[in-house]
């Protein structure tokens, strides 16, 4: 199959859950925990009796896709559940996917997943996204693995925090300049937003969404492993994402606000490094540019320490991934923009605007498409010489 269903489009499977069941999920998954097989076991447990794997039911979801929604040649990118209450034996499951979105460009559909019970309503919620290989879908170029699936075409990015303003910028100079670009962020809706509008735009050859959250190394590499799966090897990365700032002084800042920011510039990075650098290496080498800040850089603003001290290890973080990864063909550099009218500074208070491009020798701010238009620049052939560096981007402000 090669057609792509429309927005809207459902299909249903009904599963009737028994004893047969469960001991032939058993016997392929080799989970025989007791709560599944023995009445007394789950009564203890405050259980009316044994209940069904989750699992022995949602793996139908393989049916409806591989069969029904998309149908045959379809494949299963990836995949969320919440299971909402327990199933027990003799009960009914009917499992339901509607198509939420569809890119026609990465040819990818992602679908909303439920099951319920007659009488006692939904006992599961998902989400999927699947691809759709076009039949006359041409061979990968030489230097790629044959086994992996991407549209033919040009150098493919892989952008995380695609929803930010800067993410957008990005991501919609990438396209324009004929990137193919995997979005990586926690808010799907809005991923899903900019790869209609990056559809709508025309440009690149192609963009699909992908959720992840950077605290959670184990949810980047399976993001990462479906992006391949769609788009192949990523020749550039970013890291354009960050965690909320709120202003407060040392002694006020306690050390969970530390840890968010270190979670999402540090960890995130090096889950990043680790989830694609041995395939770059592979097929040949790439760039990674991380978003810095001017606030590591000379002395920080008032009341940004976690924010600073995040942005500073994970800048010296990068410096080690250039040494190490620069002979292997993977080059890394800091873009340290100055203050940015985005989501994460609304709060700050028009005066401290005036007064931050006040001190600038240009006499204004960086507006967020300067910026993404240098992150571009550096992952291009024209920076293929530069490595290791922390770029900074104030106008001209630390030169004073």
């Amino acid at each position: 199959m090669s057609e792509l269903p429309v927005k809207g489009q459902s299909a249903e499977l009904v599963i009737d859950v028994t004893a047969d069941l469960l001991e032939r999920f058993a016997s392929y998954s080799g989970d025989r925990n007791p709560m599944h097989f023995d009445d007394s076991f789950a009564r203890a447990r405050g259980l009316g009796g044994r209940v069904a794997h989750g699992m022995s039911y949602a793996a139908f979801i393989s049916t409806l896709i591989g069969q029904h929604l998309p149908g045959p040649g379809a494949l299963w990118l990836s995949q969320s559940i919440r299971f909402l209450a327990p199933v027990e034996v003799g009960e009914t499951v009917r499992l339901r996917a509607e198509v939420e979105s569809v890119s026609q460009s990465a040819r990818t559909v992602d679908l909303k997943l439920s099951a319920d019970v007659k009488d006692r309503g939904a006992v599961m919620q998902g989400a999927a996204t699947v691809m759709v290989p076009s039949t006359d879908a041409s061979p990968l170029r030489s230097g790629r693995p044959s086994t992996q699936l991407r549209i033919d075409g040009g150098p493919v990015a892989f952008l995380f925090g695609g929803a930010s303003a800067l993410g957008r910028s990005v991501a919609s100079r990438l396209a324009g300049e004929g990137w193919s670009v995997a979005l990586f962020g926690r808010r799907g809706g809005d991923l899903t937003s900019l790869v209609n509008e990056m559809e709508e735009a025309g440009g690149g050859i192609g963009a699909a969404s992908f959720t992840c959250d950077l605290t959670d190394s184990d949810s980047v590499a399976a993001a990462c492993e479906d992006a391949r799966k769609a788009f192949g090897v990523p020749s550039a990365l970013f890291h354009c994402a960050s965690a909320p700032l709120a202003r407060s002084g040392i002694l006020e800042t306690d050390a969970a606000t530390f840890d968010a920011h270190l979670a999402v510039q540090l960890h995130g990075t090096k889950a990043i490094v680790d989830a694609c650098a041995g395939n770059m290496i592979e097929a040949g080498g790439g760039s990674l540019t991380f978003i810095g800040s001017s606030a590591a850089r000379g002395a920080p603003p008032d009341g940004l320490s976690a924010y600073a001290a995040a942005k500073s290890a994970a800048a010296s973080y990068i410096r080690s991934v250039a040494l190490e990864l620069g002979p292997k063909g993977l080059r890394a550099n800091v873009l340290s923009p100055d203050f940015l009218e985005t989501r994460l500074t609304n709060h700050v208070p028009d005066r401290t605007r005036k007064l931050a491009a006040a001190k600038s020798p240009l006499r204004r701010l960086a507006t967020v498409d300067e910026v993404a238009a240098f992150a571009v620049f550096i992952a291009g052939p024209g920076a293929a010489y530069l490595n290791g560096e922390d770029i900074l981007l104030d106008g001209g402000q630390k030169m004073l």
